[in-house]
């Protein structure tokens, strides 16, 4: 019943945003998910996602919900984002993310991006080759909300990992001093995004470790 009532909503996606809504509710559940991943839902999220037609920036935001949800569920569903071309819309909706504004489409985009990276070398090669680093250091400025940094820190962790010179790139960029910015934060997940971020940024970096100190 649930993978019907999902079918039903993807038919009716030219709705945008109201149909949009109702997904990123039921992907709060488990079960759900995998209903909305087997229904195909991913391609026609990702060309949301991109802004297709009068698709508007709320039903834009909606769908990188979504997509995070979906993203967190399984690798499946994340090889299914990258294979859709979901990396530039991603990086799209970070790029163009206004400082301090309330929306948390931003940190949903960087928590998809982070499960991208983690998942293959050649997604965090297309991340690098979109030019993903800067808009990504962007968000970890102070006027965003701790959520938001958190998401972009674990963004640039899992593209940092085991990676020199991606390391460097990152530390030259000024993210070192902005991540440790984050440990100042009460949350748990801006504090174990940053723990995580400083490890794979200094591992094998004497220059970052120095940074860091």
């Amino acid at each position: 019943a649930v993978d019907k009532d999902v079918q039903r909503l993807l038919r009716n996606m030219a709705a945008h945003k109201p149909v949009t809504q109702l997904l990123n509710l039921l992907s709060e559940d488990a079960e759900n998910r995998m209903a909305i991943a087997k229904a195909g839902a991913v391609t026609r999220l990702v060309n949301q996602l991109r802004g297709a037609g009068d698709t508007s920036r709320k039903a834009r935001e909606l769908a990188a919900s979504v997509l995070a949800h979906l993203s967190e569920a399984s690798d499946e569903n994340v090889e299914a984002i990258a294979a859709s071309g979901g990396i530039k819309p991603l990086l799209g909706m970070i790029a163009g993310a206004d400082a301090g504004r309330s929306s948390m489409a931003p940190a949903k985009a960087a928590a998809v991006l982070s499960d991208l990276a983690r998942s293959s070398a050649k997604n965090r090669q297309s991340i690098l080759n979109e030019g993903g680093i800067p808009p990504l250091i962007h968000l970890l400025g102070k006027d965003n909300p701790s959520t938001t940094r958190a998401e972009a820190a674990g963004a640039l962790e899992a593209l940092c990992d085991q990676q020199p010179e991606t390391q460097r790139i990152v530390a030259e960029g000024g993210a070192i001093q902005k991540i440790v910015a984050l440990l100042n934060e009460k949350e748990e997940l801006p504090l174990s995004r940053a723990a995580c971020a400083i490890c794979a940024l200094c591992h094998g970096s004497q220059d970052n470790q120095d940074t860091v100190e």
